[in-house]
This record gives structure tokens, sequence and C-alpha cells, in this order.
């Protein structure tokens, strides 16, 4: 056992769990997408008097800002979606390198 095997004894990489968690991750950068396209609308005053005016010119920059974050939040789980795949990736040709190492096991 490694030291970091000691510090860590519960973290394995599973490829149907690492699949799922994957598929929950796009799930979410999805929803984040659909909602971050739903506030790109600009903000427009509903009068053009000085009250509603001055009211979404406070506005606009509070819907600026949350889309922003929206669209930081969808880029970091593109990001690791991509890593979770290439996590995978590694790990099935991990999985295809020892199975071609070892020799078939059956009866004789």
């Amino acid at each position: 056992m490694t030291s970091f095997d000691a510090r860590f004894p519960d973290i394995a990489l599973d490829p149907a769990r690492l699949r799922e968690i994957s598929g929950r991750l796009a799930d979410a950068a999805d929803l984040l997408r659909r909602a971050g396209s739903a506030h790109a609308d600009s903000v427009s005053s509903p009068a053009d008097d000085p009250a509603s005016l001055g009211y979404t010119a406070r506005l606009t920059p509070l819907f600026a800002a949350g889309q922003e974050h929206l669209e930081h939040e969808t880029a970091y789980l593109n990001e690791l979606i991509a890593k979770t795949r290439e996590a995978l990736r590694r790990l099935s040709g991990q999985d295809a390198d020892a199975a071609r190492a070892l020799p078939p096991v059956g009866p004789r």
C-alpha cells in the first residue's frame, strides 16, 4: 500500500461510476447552458419614465454579472467533463492492457 492509498483508502476509479458521473456533469452543464440562454435577453424598461429607466439601469449590470457567472460555471463543468472522460479513457486503456497481459483463466 502506498502512502497515497493510506491517506485516501476509499478512492477508486470504477468505470461504471465514472461514466455515471460524466453523464451527470453533462446534464448539469446543459442545465446551466439553458439557464444562461434564458438570461441572455437584454433588460428593457417597462416604461420610458425616469424611475423605470433608472431601475433598469441599476438592474442591467446585475443581470450581466449573473450571466457571466453562469458562463464561468458552464466552462468549469465542461473542463471537468473533459477531464472525467480522459480519466475514463485512460482507465479503460489500462484495463485492456491488463487483460492482454494476463493469461486466460479457465478449467484445464
